[in-house]
């Protein structure tokens, strides 16, 4: 089968592909085979040959396609530092805010970078070769797009008038070159995207992370402390969670006031084992209050918060697991993040951000069993508001659910549920399996 009808097969499968990008890519790079080249490597056990030439020079202007997520759009500026992009939108496109979001974030970080929006009220071919012919210094078009008809038609406009057409594989860490009957790759070990671009080109603005508290020895700590004490622990949240025992300063909020008389021995044995860890490695100070309560001074009341809040000593595992994990390019934690709707600010919150290979993980923490469907309806929402499909939802537990149905059901919303049993190698290995499975159905 030739390009142009393989082409025209893929754009009538386009809207029955759940994850449009990946058909994309596999039809170039299945193209590939008939192209002469010096470097070879195997795809769906056929031997393929791809010739590499490394671009040195910027490149003048470059033709851009509406995508919804523009991550691959950002990796070849980066790469490819055009001077000129013309950014082809349809009505669709532009009323979704897809160029406007892919400007302001080029006018931020490239400034010396020319930016347009070039508006095609109705997609014709000769039209679009007539107004490509007239571009001057056009050196190429950039084939990445979440339009299946645009993709089509401009590259057949790119092809017919000897315009070099370019492919961002963001899998490989590559920018291919598809020119008359070759193609190369121009590029490798490219840079991808980290996570405050992911966000800023979905429109977004960072408030708030806590990766840097994280990164507290006392907090590393004492996560470990948590995390490898398990059923100690689930004794404790429970205890920690007695308001007529831990009576929390409203002035001081690095203090709490523990009327420890109001538990019973077993109970008062396990905190004084906590306290006394905690104590020992200087995460908080004691002494006792007028009325023979025991006074806890925590370092910050962040500290504070840490041990009360449910859930944040997951967070902070899960972080410092996938520190351990190779490939991992960029982590942040509690992620609080914002972006405009309807003259509305919308702010939302995530665990654990993670990018692998520039594809987007989304992690949600919970420290008990009483998770259930709104868990994943919202971390579906903020995934697919950050990248869509490209995105992997993770539910990071420590118990099964309650609910029934709830693991069939993440299931069906392709949401990966990994349980913490207790065992930090066995979860980063949990953790590690998810990145393989995940780059084999690429």
């Amino acid at each position: 089968m030739c390009f142009h009808c393989s082409f025209t097969n893929l754009y009538r499968n386009w809207g029955q592909c759940p994850r449009p990008q990946r058909m994309l890519r596999h039809f170039f790079i299945w193209h590939i085979g008939k192209f002469i080249s010096v470097r070879p490597f195997r795809l769906f056990k056929k031997k393929v040959i791809i010739r590499v030439f490394e671009r040195e020079e910027a490149m003048r202007t470059v033709v851009y396609l509406e995508d919804r997520y523009n991550d691959e759009h950002i990796v070849f500026t980066k790469t490819m530092k055009p001077n000129h992009i013309v950014y082809l939108a349809t009505a669709t496109g532009l009323h979704a805010g897809y160029y406007e979001d892919f400007a302001d974030y080029i006018l931020t970080d490239y400034p010396k970078v020319n930016i347009e929006v070039k508006y095609i009220e109705k997609l014709n071919m000769v039209d679009l070769k007539v107004w490509m012919g007239d571009l001057a210094y056009l050196d190429g078009l950039h084939l990445a797009s979440t339009n299946g008809l645009l993709a089509h038609v401009a590259s057949r406009a790119a092809e017919s008038l000897g315009i070099p057409c370019y492919y961002t594989d963001l899998e490989k860490d590559q920018i291919l070159c598809l020119e008359g009957s070759g193609i190369q790759i121009v590029k490798e070990n490219i840079e991808g995207i980290d996570i405050t671009e992911i966000i800023d080109i979905a429109g977004g603005d960072i408030i708030r992370k806590t990766s840097m508290f994280n990164e507290d020895p006392l907090i590393r700590r004492a996560t470990d402390f948590i995390a490898e004490n398990q059923t100690r622990w689930k004794r404790l949240k429970r205890l920690l969670g007695l308001k007529e025992v831990f009576l929390h300063d409203e002035l001081d909020r690095a203090v709490v006031e523990a009327v420890l008389r109001r538990l019973d021995k077993s109970d008062y044995l396990l905190f004084k084992w906590m306290k006394t860890y905690l104590k020992d490695i200087g995460y908080l100070k004691t002494k006792r209050s007028k009325d023979d309560n025991l006074v806890l001074r925590f370092k910050s009341p962040e500290h504070k918060q840490f041990l009360f809040i449910s859930g944040s000593w997951l967070e902070s595992l899960t972080y410092k697991t996938l520190q351990l994990v190779e490939g991992i390019t960029d982590i942040e934690s509690g992620v609080s993040f914002a972006w405009d709707f309807d003259d509305e600010t919308i702010k939302n919150e995530i665990d654990v951000l993670a990018t692998y290979k520039s594809r987007l993980y989304c992690f949600s923490c919970k420290d008990s069993a009483s998770y259930d469907v709104n868990a994943l309806n919202e971390l579906s929402v903020y995934a697919q508001r950050l990248g869509g499909q490209n995105v992997t939802k993770v539910l990071v537990v420590t118990d099964l659910p309650r609910k029934e149905g709830v693991l069939e059901r993440a299931r069906e919303m392709d949401v990966e549920v990994l349980i913490y049993e207790g065992n930090p190698v066995a979860f980063r290995r949990q953790l590690e399996r998810l990145f393989s499975k995940n780059m084999k159905g690429i």
